[in-house]
């Protein structure tokens, strides 16, 4: 692995619907923030192909160009407007690609998505998630996500997406001692930001270097990205 495959910079941000804090659909303002950043991983919540504009017609291919060629997603609805889901993107290839249906009766459907990340020399499980909002929903989804995750501590792990982490305290205890857990980032709402419903959670086999809140992004959604720089380290 090179010295620059051992640094990864990863993103994770709900778009809402490429709805502003202004009410302008405007995926300019998306697509602006992606190319400033520069990510390796990128995980976008809330992503709606339902919308028909001139501007939804090449919506992915769009995000793609700015945030990575290979994608996968987790389309929860679908209907004849289109699709609604969010999706991960990445500058490395991705493999084994599975979509783990965690919804609960009667709610909204959730899914996590869990791909295979192939550096040059070494293999990542990229987790990317967007989990209910009530509390007793959250609990049935993080109970899933561990049994997803298991118990291998076999492949380097990375875990981002929209939490709705209301009431901190939850993933710490669930993920204490396995994974890094930022619970500093304020992320909502993005003109004011107060509540970490965003995270990026990593094993154990990589430093964190930088983690943080995209202040600059506050108008483009009612979310904050949440940017880090990670290194891998054996």
């Amino acid at each position: 692995m090179t010295r620059a495959e051992q640094k990864l910079r990863v993103l994770t941000w709900n778009i809402h619907l490429r709805v502003g804090i202004d009410f302008r659909h405007d995926i300019q303002r998306i697509v602006n923030v992606l190319d400033k950043i520069d990510a390796d991983i990128v995980a976008l919540q809330e992503v709606d192909l339902r919308t028909k504009s001139a501007q939804s017609i090449d919506l992915l291919e769009r995000l793609k160009k700015q945030a990575g060629d290979y994608c996968c997603h987790a389309w929860t609805i679908k209907d004849k407007r289109g699709k609604y889901g969010h999706v991960l993107f990445s500058k490395y290839p991705l493999k084994d690609q599975f979509i783990h249906d965690v919804s609960v009766y009667k709610r909204e459907p959730r899914a996590v998505i869990e791909t295979i990340m192939q550096l040059a020399m070494t293999k990542v499980r990229i987790l990317a998630i967007h989990l209910g909002l009530g509390i007793g929903d959250k609990a049935r989804q993080l109970t899933k996500l561990q049994d997803i995750i298991g118990t291998s501590d076999i492949i380097p792990t990375i875990i981002m997406g929209d939490f709705n982490e209301w009431w901190p305290g939850q993933l710490d205890e669930l993920f204490a001692g396995r994974f890094q857990v930022d619970n500093r980032s304020r992320s909502f709402p993005s003109f004011f930001p107060l509540l970490s419903l965003d995270r990026i959670l990593c094993s154990k086999e990589f430093q964190v270097l930088d983690i943080k809140t995209v202040t600059s992004a506050c108008w483009a959604s009612d979310h904050l990205p949440i940017m880090a720089e990670l290194e891998y380290s054996t």
